[in-house]
């Protein structure tokens, strides 16, 4: 028998090895082909959880919890019935409820609508975007010193220790209706057919215009209202107000609705009567050309006040017309031509203040 030699048995172990390594590379395959395995489906997975995390939270009580935490400030309860939320379609919310630490319900939207997307949102939280409120309902509870609103809203209403940031806001209101109570003599009007148009942006020197409409039933003088206001803050105009325009128009509007404010300033004052009347004013070195001041035409029916300040007199009025026209220059005012007529008598008045 031939004897085998050493190279031979170096040979052979070689072969041995190069056969057996194939066989380990193949079984490590698999382990690395379960872990990239496993990182895919955990991504896939953590991909739809994401995705889907708007519609979560639309359906599920996060979406009270999330509402709650953003409005605990309130002095009462902000709820949303149902809301359609997702990345990449506009925010939408229906039956929305601020209601007074006593349940009693103070506004009430049917639906409201957002033109950004969610993900938009959160790309500029400076800027939410234009939101159309549908059909929304308020109840004005006024009483002598403040009212519903101002208590649910009062930790808003404070000063703040530094001012806050602009942000870019647009509210249109279609249809809406204000119910006006005044809860010490017992009286109430309704506000209907509310058109409001708001916008705000946070760009320096953008205007911010607001125009409002409404009409106010009545048995006999049905009434209505229109404003107008639009306002720009300039850093070279000294005035709090920028500069700016405003107009408001009533018709028939009743004065008793003022009554509770006017108290605020006046204690024990009453006051009724029917208000038709335009005003138009413009301030900050002129707007668009519009020199700066006041045209006022005023229309006052069955005119009553009745104030301590009157020391005990009344002043009834069946009808007083007047209209002025007044402009400012620099320190200059300058009172056009004004006239006033009611059934105590007439005046007429002109004169330049400086």
């Amino acid at each position: 028998m031939a004897t085998e030699t050493s190279a031979e048995r170096k040979t052979k172990l070689l072969r041995k090895n190069r056969e057996q390594r194939p066989d380990a590379e193949t079984a490590n395959k698999p382990r690395r082909a379960n872990w990239r395995l496993r990182i895919t489906v955990a991504a896939v997975v953590l991909l739809a959880i994401i995705w889907a995390l708007p519609t979560i939270v639309a359906n599920t009580p996060l979406l009270g919890a999330i509402v709650g935490s953003a409005t605990a400030d309130l002095d009462g309860k902000l709820s949303l019935e149902s809301a359609s939320l997702g990345w990449f379609s506009p925010v939408e919310a229906s039956g929305i409820e601020l209601r007074d630490q006593d349940g009693e319900t103070a506004l009430h939207i049917e639906k409201a609508t957002g033109d950004k997307t969610l993900f938009a949102m959160l790309l500029d939280m400076s800027n939410f975007g234009k939101f159309r409120l549908d059909s929304p309902k308020l109840k004005l509870v006024l009483r002598d010193g403040d009212s519903n609103l101002e208590e649910i809203l009062a930790e808003y209403l404070k000063p703040a220790d530094e001012p806050s940031s602009a942000i870019g806001l647009q509210i249109e209101i279609f249809d809406g209706t204000v119910l006006v109570e005044d809860a010490k003599r017992g009286r109430s009007w309704q506000i209907e057919k509310l058109q409001l148009a708001f916008a705000m942006s946070t760009a320096k020197g953008t205007p911010m215009d607001l125009n409002v409409s409404a009409v106010i039933p009545g048995a006999q003088n049905a009434g209505s209202i229109e404003a107008r206001l639009h306002l720009v803050q300039n850093d070279e105009v000294e005035s709090a107000l920028g500069t700016g325009n405003a107009a408001i128009k009533t018709s028939n509007f009743p004065l008793e609705m003022l009554e509770p404010l006017l108290t605020r300033v006046a204690p024990k004052s009453r006051l009724a009567g029917l208000l038709s009347s335009s005003v138009d004013a413009a301030w900050g070195a002129g707007t668009a050309g519009t020199p700066d001041g006041l045209t006022a035409n005023v229309s006052l029916r069955r005119l009553n006040f009745d104030s301590p300040m009157l020391a005990g007199d009344r002043l009834e009025i069946a009808a007083l017309d007047a209209n002025c026209r007044l402009g400012i220059e620099g320190h200059v005012i300058q009172l056009h031509e004004s006239k006033l007529d009611c059934d105590l008598g007439q005046v007429s008045l002109a004169a330049t203040l400086n």
